[in-house]
């Protein structure tokens, strides 16, 4: 058996993992466009803190290929796929046969259509390269703008703080973290930004880029222009589907795949931020990309690709970390869809709490989403009762309260189990 996996991440590590617990003799080929090993991409924003470099953050020895017997292709673009005679094309004009193929091609940062985006001095933040090279700029510019207050904005911000530029967020939103939460839920994280220096313009886009072959500024939609010297683009990923699309394979916004991670296409699988996983709460197919959840589905691409049948049941969105020193979890649910939604009171000047549940129907309500800011305890709680369907109506008055001890749950959880 021929192995090929294209990506060299969480998904595509995960699959060769799997592979060789099954099959310990068959040829395993890993192509991966970026010139390292493998690397932990959600520490790329630890160097451009300063903190760390690429040997901290790898995730895997470096005679890990070796050790495994794969041979790893690095700094090669896949750039045409042939489904009917299952090879691969590369830029470099070499071709790589497969019988079993692993689409893992991940995610890049979304770069929007505007006038001025091509300058020298903008940057999107998904790869190592990209800290370093922000980083280096950001040894010598002086004010950097941020377009976007997602995770990227944040995350890039605070790391610019550091190194002591001048940073300014212009955010369409009234609020930060807006796709993933509700007005207010941010207000501890937004005071400690402006405690440390940064600037945020709410209700404004960046329209144009301006400069010669530099970046010398910005403008925005109300007309007024920003001098700045750098601009950090956080706008989100899209899924890099262009093999897929282009090979004609089945897709979403991302590549569709069944619950064993194979695509329409027989002998073709795809895992990690390309694809569209099953969200169990939605119960549709959705882009997740969550490190967890692509290092699950590459294992669960790689068992099939090697014979032996692993299903996925789907995905809990769990997402936690930690904006400007403020931690978070955002679970399932952020923000109500046609459900109720009730708040959780939590002590603490930056606490803040919301569940989300379903309509009640014959005395049953289930756990949809979460959001905790600020504190928060209960987050894997919450998850466990998410996937578990669990009906919290038994509950959930006394689940709302600050005073609430989530290992009360145990005896109503053992009930239902």
């Amino acid at each position: 058996m021929r192995y090929v996996i294209i990506g060299n991440s969480a998904a595509g590590i995960s699959a060769l993992e799997a592979i060789r617990e099954i099959d310990q003799e068959g040829e395993i080929a890993i192509i991966s466009e970026e010139p390292y090993p493998a690397y932990g991409r959600v520490f790329i924003t630890k160097v451009l803190r300063g903190d760390c470099d690429l040997d901290d953050i790898l995730t895997r020895p470096r005679n890990f290929y070796e050790r495994l017997r794969s041979k790893i292709l690095l700094g090669e673009t896949a750039t045409a796929l042939d489904p009917v005679k299952k090879r691969i094309t590369l830029l470099s004009g070499r071709f790589v046969s497969y019988k079993r193929l692993l689409l893992a091609t991940g995610a890049s940062a979304y770069m929007p259509s505007i006038p001025g985006i091509e300058r020298v001095g903008v940057h999107g933040l998904r790869t190592i390269d990209d800290s370093r090279e922000i980083l280096h700029r950001a040894k010598k510019n002086r004010h950097a703008v941020i377009m976007g207050g997602g995770p990227v904005g944040l995350y890039s911000a605070e790391a610019l703080l550091k190194h002591e530029l001048k940073v300014t967020l212009v955010i369409r939103s009234d609020h930060v973290l807006s796709t993933i939460v509700p007005k207010g839920a941010t207000t501890g994280i937004e005071d400690e930004m402006s405690a440390r220096g940064a600037r945020v313009i709410f209700g404004q886009s960046v329209v144009e880029i301006h400069g010669g072959k530099e970046v010398l500024g910005v403008t925005l939609d109300n007309g007024r222009s920003i001098p700045c010297d750098m601009v950090i683009v956080g706008k989100g990923v899209a899924p890099n589907t262009e093999l897929a699309r282009y090979s004609k394979i089945k897709m979403g916004v991302g590549i569709r795949v069944d619950s064993h991670q194979q695509t329409d296409e027989p002998g073709i699988y795809a895992a990690g931020d390309v694809t569209e996983g099953y969200d169990v709460v939605r119960k549709e197919p959705r882009l997740n990309a969550m490190w967890p959840n692509a290092v699950f589905q590459g294992r669960i691409a790689g068992l099939n690709m090697a014979g032996r049948s692993a299903t996925n049941p789907g995905y809990v969105n769990l997402n936690t970390g930690r904006f400007f020193g403020v931690p978070f979890a955002i679970v399932g649910f952020s923000t109500p869809e046609r459900n109720q939604s009730r708040e959780i009171r939590l002590n603490g000047a930056r606490g803040y709490g919301r569940v989300i549940v379903s309509e009640k129907l014959d005395s049953v309500q289930r756990l949809l989403g979460a959001v905790l800011i600020g504190e928060t305890r209960g987050a894997g709680v919450l998850h466990a009762l998410i996937r578990g369907g669990i009906n919290v109506t038994p509950f959930l008055n006394e689940m709302v309260t600050s005073s609430f001890s989530y290992s009360a749950l145990v005896g109503s959880v053992r009930k239902q189990l």
